[in-house]
């Protein structure tokens, strides 16, 4: 998702953060509203270019993807006996995985958040390709909102999941929540954690 893109949802959206998509890697690089980049290992920038330290922000690209219910299945053991399995789905993993890996480079070391935290994400997704384009511009410019999968609070519980002994301990340390879920041009997440 470039800054542009989310720098013109940021007014209806009140959207804090604008990732650089300029090929910048540090950890906790954001644009702000105007395109200029701020960097720092340990600091992210709102869209009045206001530093927020000691916050995790990062951004997972592609479609956001909701935790899916475990699955069973029968199955055999070396002797014959038949026992039920769970497993999680491979999506689910794969995707956890993904936020691990874009969560663990913004912690640039960091240690772990010990205490309580406050989680801010916007889930943004495309709009349906079989919509006019009318109703897909008018989706764009925020005056549609998704009401179709991945339900926001699976997607807050593959996120959470993902974050665990990454960012903090465990996900019982979120004590403020605020989660959005909105079309784009471009899918993905924008995270920012931050402890109270």
């Amino acid at each position: 998702m470039n800054g542009q893109e989310l720098g013109s949802l940021a007014p209806a959206m009140r959207v804090p953060l604008v990732p650089a998509t300029d090929g910048c890697t540090a950890p906790g690089v954001l644009r702000t509203g105007d395109g200029e980049a701020r960097q720092g290992s340990s600091e992210c920038v709102d869209l009045l270019g206001q530093c927020l330290t000691q916050a995790v922000c990062f951004t997972v690209p592609g479609n956001p993807v909701g935790k899916q219910r475990a699955r069973s299945r029968i199955a055999k053991s070396r002797d014959g006996r038949q026992f039920v399995t769970h497993y999680t789905p491979n999506e689910t993993v794969s995707y956890e995985n993904l936020i691990k890996s874009k969560a663990e480079t913004a912690m640039a070391g960091r240690p772990l958040i010990a205490g309580p935290v406050e989680l801010m994400f916007f889930a943004f997704v495309l709009p349906p390709a079989s919509w006019s384009l009318k109703k897909q511009r008018a989706a764009l410019a925020g005056e549609v909102i998704p009401t179709t999968k991945p339900d926001a609070d699976n997607i807050l519980k593959a996120l959470c999941d993902g974050m665990n002994g990454v960012v903090w301990n465990d996900d019982k340390q979120v004590a403020d929540l605020r989660m959005s879920k909105r079309y784009a041009a471009t899918p993905g997440l924008v995270v920012e954690v931050r402890a109270i």
